[in-house]
């Protein structure tokens, strides 16, 4: 998996930043503490993506596959039988993406990866980023008859930092773009659904992908179309955050936020900020 995705999920993070707080606080009574749910889940799912990224493209490295080792962005990977490990060690070593790392991704590979059926289940040992302690375990199964591949990602107990535990059960259509190095090639559908604690405010929330994620590596802000619904479970006035990347603005930077906590819907159009 490249950046299409990762950047999908900053941008969420944008839309659900403190600098809206106010605005939506005067309007439908949702607190700092429900945004920061918000934007904990998208940490939460941009480490979860950053994992995937990783195993995806040491599976992918025709030195490792051929020789059964490599140093792949810094980290000593090994492919023995249906073992695969990507070892960063004990001290922080940093990846191209400037982000520390220590720890590593063990993982069981059923299967040829790139084909139907294929698998990986991966679980993290003492996995750190950016000091971020990160635990759980992630499955990959592809699940393409024909075509682009299709990946099933589905995770188990999920926790970055101690701040957020989250099950993901996500579909990853790869359109185009899947054989090449190039990220501006990269067209792809993501879908599916979320649950998890947000452990600091114990609040449980639930993110329902609506319509799929539709994701332009061409674009500067990737998200071409698709709708998010964010739900905070159990809370008094059960506030939700529908997400809507217009259609018709195209690679534009426009969306429609609409919140609706007592079945009075309040729809803001906002642009993407860098």
């Amino acid at each position: 998996m490249k950046n299409s995705i990762k950047k999908a999920a900053l941008g969420l993070a944008i839309i659900l930043s403190v600098s809206s707080c106010e605005t939506l606080q005067d309007l439908c009574e949702i607190s700092e503490e429900d945004v920061a749910t918000g934007e904990l889940f998208v940490s939460s799912l941009t480490q979860v993506l950053d994992v995937y990224e990783r195993v995806d493209m040491v599976r992918k490295d025709s030195v490792l596959m051929a020789t059964g080792s490599n140093v792949i962005d810094g980290a000593n990977c090994t492919l023995t039988n249906d073992s695969m490990i990507i070892d960063f060690g004990e001290t922080p070593v940093f990846t191209l993406d400037g982000k520390s790392h220590t720890g590593s991704i063990r993982s069981k590979v059923s299967g040829d990866y790139a084909h139907i059926s294929g698998s990986i289940d991966a679980t993290l040992v003492g996995y750190i980023v950016n000091e971020k302690i990160i635990t759980g375990d992630l499955s990959v199964v592809n699940q393409a008859t024909s075509g682009q591949p299709l990946y099933s990602l589905t995770t188990t107990d999920f926790e970055v930092n101690n701040d957020t535990k989250v099950n993901y059960s996500l579909d990853l259509q790869w359109l185009s773009g899947f054989e090449t190095v190039a990220l501006e090639d990269d067209i792809l559908d993501v879908s599916g659904q979320v649950s998890g604690i947000d452990s600091l405010s114990t609040k449980e929330f639930t993110a329902d992908i609506l319509s799929p994620l539709h994701l332009n590596g061409a674009c500067a802000y990737v998200i071409e179309r698709g709708e998010i619904k964010i739900s905070l479970v159990d809370d008094e006035l059960v506030p939700t955050i529908d997400i809507d990347f217009i259609n018709s603005d195209s690679c534009n930077n426009l969306f429609n936020a609409t919140v609706d906590c007592t079945g009075n819907p309040l729809s803001f159009t906002f642009p993407f900020e860098n």
